[in-house]
């Protein structure tokens, strides 16, 4: 006796809740049901090093072919007839994601990022790997233009003569520091 259906393994046996990245988390409640009745073959995965990237390729097989008889003529309608096994329907798809953050940042959740501000100039930092003294030294020298002084000297006198302070290098120096010192 021969068994005409072929075994094909349960998507969920080849998909879990962790291979699924952060961004999917809306719909990992939804499939799952849906991956222990539906099966695959032809599973093609690819992933880069860092984890940045992933591609995913398979034929999803339901359990039977979907058909349907055309108006009792006994003819049928196949639903994406399988090019090698007539007794099944298959449906080829690929995945392809990419997010470029995890090349930086090991196991980043964005479930856990806060999308302020804020979470994104000390994301900003993290990648760059700058200090933000060394950000704020750079807006300094970028925005600062003086041909007399230097730039922190002029950024004195810019703040001194907008505010109608009297503020002295050194002690402008011991402010910048307090200042930097509070951001961190």
């Amino acid at each position: 006796m021969s068994n005409d259906h072929k075994y094909y393994p349960a998507l969920s046996d080849r998909i879990t809740f962790d291979d699924l990245p952060d961004f999917l988390n809306f719909i990992k409640e939804l499939i799952q049901p849906v991956l222990n009745k539906v099966y695959y073959k032809n599973y093609y995965a690819s992933k880069n090093a860092t984890g940045s990237r992933a591609f995913y390729s398979m034929d999803i097989v339901p359990r039977t072919r979907i058909s349907q008889e055309l108006f009792g003529t006994g003819l049928s309608l196949v639903l994406n007839p399988d090019y090698k096994d007539n007794t099944i329907s298959s449906f080829p798809i690929t995945i392809f994601w990419q997010w470029e953050v995890l090349r930086y940042i090991k196991g980043f959740k964005s479930g856990n990022f806060s999308y302020t501000p804020e979470a994104f100039f000390n994301l900003a930092i993290d990648i760059l790997g700058i200090s933000k003294e060394e950000i704020l030294e750079a807006a300094v020298r970028t925005f600062v233009i003086s041909d007399e002084l230097s730039p922190f000297e002029q950024l004195l006198s810019d703040i001194n003569t907008l505010y109608g302070t009297a503020i002295d290098i050194d002690e402008f120096v011991e402010r910048f520091t307090d200042a930097v010192a509070t951001l961190g």
